[in-house]
């Protein structure tokens, strides 16, 4: 995604402080980070303007971070919460914000927001993957991305084909657009480095109408909608031709390479990797973004979301005040000011809508149309406590697929196998 250049627009809105309650003074709220605002870089930076900004306007209170590693927030705040040792607010990559709710470590925050406004609420883009089963909301967004398939504007444009509505027209315009060393389309399904068996594969069963897990976390990968989806992967490799075994079974960072150089026209990928693979691809080579294809006409597949949340633990010693900081985060002032300093995708539906953000290249990226569907279409899927051994097991069954070791109804009983007992 490109910066915003017309920050102009903005500079009003932005230039004033947001009006708060005030709080009571001589507050500290602690924070749970991998970001450190005294660092270095557009996040970093980014991040320090926002405490700035919610010390200035709630004087007397102050945001003291604790950066950790990002993998280890999830784990020690398991352990902190058993020993009542926990932060105010702690930041929380949306796969693993399962086993926070599961744990119950986490206040819901739907009370806190009673006094939102209906539109406050629409305009606010909140993950399903943040909620219980009961609907309680766990954590608010301050980052997403969307998964999604980037597609070569440029190649489709000299052949005259629209951009794909579903998966046969995927297949259809991949066949006429492979030619040399371009291939017709570039997913993999290497588990080690590829989320693609939970990001596409997993949405796709869903609408089809499959169920993947029971009610008990068990797997319920046997079905006709997964057996549906499994030889339409094995298809694409050995029927149609425009998935080459090699790129299915690929590290995703090879296979961006592999798109990068101009090789693909139609890419798996998340948004946060749209400015990157478009910046470095040859002259001439456009992108853009829109979501995975429906598996048939009327069927639209789930839009995939991830990104980082705040959160408050139980037993915070100061949830109040860490709510309005939450709040201010994630405001439109602030989200628009991230979106063009750092090209984070915004979380408020009015800032994706703005003319600021809504630039010629962002409409060419198709960041706007895909935001909105991500707020009115989300994939809602109740995620297990482990969310890579569910992504380790599906996209195993894929390849076993796609690399003819087994059979489909075979591949899909060993996934089932495979999941149940990663998952003890």
């Amino acid at each position: 995604m490109t910066r915003i250049t017309r920050r102009t627009a903005l500079g009003a809105l932005l230039a004033a402080p947001l009006a708060r309650p005030s709080l009571a003074q001589g507050t500290t709220i602690e924070l749970w980070s991998f970001l450190d605002p005294a660092g270095r870089g557009v996040r970093s930076e980014e991040m320090a303007h926002v405490i700035r900004s919610y010390e200035a306007a709630n004087a007397g209170v102050r945001v003291r971070t604790n950066v950790i590693q990002w993998t280890e927030l999830g784990p020690q705040l398991l352990r902190a919460s058993r020993a009542g040792q926990v932060p105010d607010v702690v930041m929380l990559y949306s796969p693993y914000m399962a086993p926070q709710v599961a744990a119950n470590t986490l206040l819901p925050l739907d009370d806190m927001m009673r006094g939102w406004s209906a539109a406050d609420r629409d305009d606010l883009i909140t993950m399903p993957i943040a909620r219980d089963r009961q609907g309680r909301l766990y954590g608010l967004p301050w980052e997403m991305r969307i998964f999604g398939m980037f597609w070569r504007t440029d190649l489709f444009a000299r052949a005259g084909i629209a951009v794909p509505a579903t998966l046969d027209d995927m297949v259809a315009a991949g066949r006429r657009l492979q030619e040399g060393p371009i291939q017709g389309l570039g997913v993999s399904f290497n588990t080690a480095t590829s989320t693609a068996a939970i990001e596409w594969f997993l949405p796709s069963v869903v609408a089809f109408g499959g169920m993947i897990l029971r009610d008990d976390g068990a797997a319920a990968f046997a079905n006709p909608a997964t057996e549906r989806m499994l030889g339409f992967c094995h298809d694409l490799v050995h029927r149609h031709g425009i998935l080459k075994l090699d790129s299915a079974l690929m590290p995703s960072d090879d296979l961006q390479n592999v798109c990068i150089a101009g090789n693909i026209a139609q890419y798996f990928q998340g948004s946060h990797r749209l400015s990157t693979v478009q910046e470095r691809a040859p002259a001439g080579a456009q992108f853009s973004l829109v979501p995975f294809p429906a598996v048939e006409s009327g069927k639209p597949t789930p839009v995939s979301l991830q990104g980082w949340h705040l959160s408050i633990p139980r037993r915070a010693r100061n949830p109040q005040p860490a709510f309005k900081f939450i709040e201010h985060w994630t405001s439109a002032p602030i989200q628009a000011r991230q979106a063009g300093a750092a090209g984070y995708l915004p979380v408020r539906r009015s800032v994706a809508r703005d003319p600021a953000f809504a630039t010629e290249q962002n409409q060419r990226f198709g960041l706007t149309a895909i935001l909105e569907q991500a707020a009115t279409r989300p994939l809602n899927f109740h995620w297990p406590e482990n969310s890579d051994a569910l992504n380790d097991a599906l996209g195993r069954m894929v390849q076993q697929v796609v690399s003819n070791r087994m059979s489909v109804r075979d591949a899909m009983a060993w996934g089932e196998r495979t999941y149940n007992e990663l998952r003890r």
